[in-house]
């Protein structure tokens, strides 16, 4: 799999896919498993946050989000369009998440929401190795 290529596709299409993806809300996307969300305040990890949809409602109800995405142009309207403080953005990319792996940081929740199908299936034992070494 070339993941350059997965991210340009993404990059290409920022204004497109914001619309889509902002088209519905983090309720009606994942409320099926809300329920199961450890109290605030927790960490929460968005794995490819893309318009930070997630995130931005994740903040909303006072978890420590770090939002994470490989497209820069996509951080960038994900800051315009959910500009709330208490998210950090990162720039990162699976498989080998470097930078996110560089932070330290423990999460109560790990977040991969239409992510986990463009990670090849030869990568995906590594990607979730170190993922799951970034829990608690």
């Amino acid at each position: 799999m070339n993941y350059d290529e997965v991210i340009n596709y993404y990059s290409a299409r920022v204004s497109e896919l914001s619309a889509k993806y902002e088209s519905k809300t983090f309720e009606e996307i994942h409320g099926d498993w809300l329920g199961l969300l450890p109290a605030p305040p927790a960490s929460v990890l968005d794995i490819g946050s893309g318009t930070g949809r997630d995130a931005a409602a994740l903040a909303l109800r006072g978890y420590d989000v770090v939002a994470v995405e490989p497209a820069d142009s996509m951080i960038a309207a994900s800051k315009q369009l959910h500009s709330d403080k208490t998210i950090n953005w990162l720039q990162d990319r699976l498989p080998d998440l470097k930078k996110t792996m560089h932070l330290g940081s423990a999460f109560d929740v790990i977040l991969l929401s239409a992510v986990w199908m463009h990670v090849a299936p030869n990568d995906h034992v590594g990607s979730a190795t170190r993922t799951t070494r970034s829990t608690r």
